[in-house]
């Protein structure tokens, strides 16, 4: 019996795609578009897949996530270490690295910087884990999360990154109102069953579809529906509208994973803690150092050279993929054959949301 559930391996097979080739050269409105939802999706997804039912007590939780999260992120630094010393053949900073690495700050692991997510996400777990065991309700703690988030905004200036916190932990206050959406819409039950004709996700799609034809469609409807005031708290609603574009197009990812549940898509899901953390260090560097002056020869265009890099990328770290969860799974916070185990929903189950 399959004990997961296909939607979110496709969704999480798309969001890890987007990731891969937004690293990558793309150019104009197409980076734009990634960026604006991406990162967002999978703290979305994080929260969807959030259980604290087996942990009564914070310790026993922090355990557990420090074996899914920060082992990996430890695995991967050292990994992603020796890797670049191959690939430079640089002179390594010993005090350098060590303090980027203790700090894990969002665009300053110089090594890998998409290992941030790893230990944003462990304190955004963390933070979960106490609003849901001490504040319980759901709608307070939306509130709650809604004004961490803006809090981090426009006291921290999380969404400019101009002073990333160790751990990002401004930007774990950021993201952690996608987290708890992500969990509001599975204890109420929003997404479970078919969803292909969820009322929700067909007109959350059909905007964000027409809004992507005419991008001049969303800022006129987003002014009229907040009224005059926007004027008056323009950097309110701008932080306002930033999260409903990101929540469709979530939406959006959600819908179409409905109709391509294909085997790529989930296996490239539930490896997606392998892409993360490999595709820059070891996918793109491979390809720099074996052929990316043909590449650039053969493709001009930097959207489609882009495509290119992230399709090797996938290819080349398939058989990894295979070596790390056959040989190695406590690389990945797994231990033996438990690694094929899944908790957090039921009757199907997923888990290790990257």
């Amino acid at each position: 019996m399959n004990n997961r559930i296909q939607w979110i391996d496709a969704s999480k097979g798309i969001g890890i795609f987007l990731v891969v080739i937004g690293h990558t050269m793309l150019q104009g409105e197409l980076r734009g578009q990634i960026y604006a939802f991406h990162m967002p999706l999978f703290f979305f997804m994080s929260g969807f897949l959030f259980s604290n039912r087996k942990y009564p007590h914070l310790k026993g939780f922090i355990q557990a996530k420090a074996k899914s999260l920060l082992i990996p992120y430890v695995s991967f630094s050292v990994i992603s270490i020796l890797l670049m010393k191959m690939f430079e053949l640089e002179v390594i900073d010993i005090p350098n690295l060590i303090q980027t690495f203790l700090l894990s700050e969002r665009n300053g692991i110089y090594f890998n910087q998409p290992l941030w997510f790893l230990t944003s996400l462990f304190t955004i777990e963390i933070i979960f884990y106490l609003l849901v065991k001490y504040v319980k309700k759901m709608s307070f703690i939306m509130l709650l999360t809604m004004e961490m988030s803006l809090f981090s905004v426009t006291v921290l200036d999380a969404a400019a990154g101009t002073n990333i916190l160790p751990w990002s932990f401004d930007q774990s206050l950021y993201f952690l109102f996608y987290f708890s959406m992500g969990y509001m819409l599975k204890t109420s039950k929003t997404l479970t069953g078919s969803l292909k004709k969820s009322p929700l996700l067909i007109g959350a799609s059909t905007l964000y579809i027409v809004f992507l034809i005419d991008d001049r469609i969303y800022p006129k409807v987003f002014q009229l529906v907040m009224g005059p005031t926007w004027q008056v708290y323009d950097y309110f609603f701008l932080y306002l509208s930033n999260i409903v574009w990101a929540v469709i197009a979530i939406f959006f990812v959600i819908y179409l994973s409905q109709f391509l549940s294909l085997a790529v898509l989930e296996f490239l899901g539930k490896n997606s803690l392998i892409l993360l953390a490999l595709h820059i260090s070891l996918g793109f560097n491979l390809i720099n150092h074996i052929g990316a002056v043909e590449l650039q020869t053969w493709i001009s265009n930097p959207n489609a050279l882009g495509l290119t890099y992230t399709i090797l990328t996938i290819i080349l770290l398939t058989p990894v993929i295979f070596i790390l969860n056959t040989f190695f799974p406590i690389i990945l916070g797994k231990t033996g054959k438990s690694h094929h185990k899944n908790e957090g929903l039921t009757p199907n189950k997923n888990k290790n949301i990257v």
